[in-house]
């Protein structure tokens, strides 16, 4: 991600400025002189243009033009249209990419109510980010206090995420209220059950940490 020393270095050559001519078409005048001498002024200058015009179409005519600033350009009309009451959901999502890190915060602002439906939508959308989209989903979930039957479903459905999944199950196994049907670790070996023991174990020794993340060890 854009640093702010970069986002400081780009904003000092914006304004120093460099005269040139035959901008692409469509080019707000404002960043037509830093065409072609000056690369990252003129693409930071199309991201700035970008994040305030009003459709997606205009959006993407313009980021287009933003070469290696492509990410920040989408992300920035994310943000934007994010404050807009009449935005839908799915079509900002959809319009993020190339940006994980957009992605993962439009699904994070706006998640399935199925985890596994969920899991999939982080799987199809937030790229080097989908981990952390499925441990978000899954601490989502299991602050729920899923059933035992549930559980068993959605184990059943995140394999490749057995260290995740397994550790939100092992909180639900610790700290949900009892019931008919409460959620506990699976039976066997294996990465899920691993982590669901030991999870489960580490909330029970910490209850004040139920829902949350439990605290990174004390150093010795």
């Amino acid at each position: 991600m854009t640093t702010t020393a970069s986002w400081a270095a780009l904003a000092a050559v914006l304004l120093t400025g460099c005269a040139s001519t035959s901008a692409p078409p469509g080019v707000p005048s404002t960043c037509a002189p830093y065409w072609p001498t000056l690369p990252d002024a003129f693409a930071l200058c199309v991201t700035r243009a970008a994040a305030n015009v009003p459709t997606r179409a205009e959006m993407q005519a313009l980021c287009a033009q933003a070469d290696s600033w492509s990410a920040e350009c989408h992300a920035g009309w994310v943000a934007r249209q994010s404050g807009n009451p009449a935005a839908v959901p799915a079509e900002l999502l959809d319009a993020c990419a190339p940006s994980d890190d957009c992605a993962l915060q439009q699904l994070d602002a706006h998640p399935d109510p199925d985890v596994l439906l969920q899991v999939a939508r982080c799987e199809t959308y937030s790229g080097a980010f989908v981990t952390d989209c499925v441990a978000h989903a899954t601490q989502r979930w299991a602050r729920a206090w899923p059933t035992g039957s549930d559980t068993t479903r959605v184990i059943a459905g995140t394999a490749p995420y057995a260290v995740q999944v397994g550790t939100f199950v092992g909180m639900v196994a610790a700290c949900a209220p009892a019931g008919p049907d409460r959620a506990t670790c699976p039976a066997g070996e294996g990465l899920v059950q691993t982590a669901c023991l030991r999870a489960e174990q580490a909330y029970r020794a910490q209850p004040a940490s139920c829902g949350g993340l439990l605290p990174p060890p004390q150093a010795p």
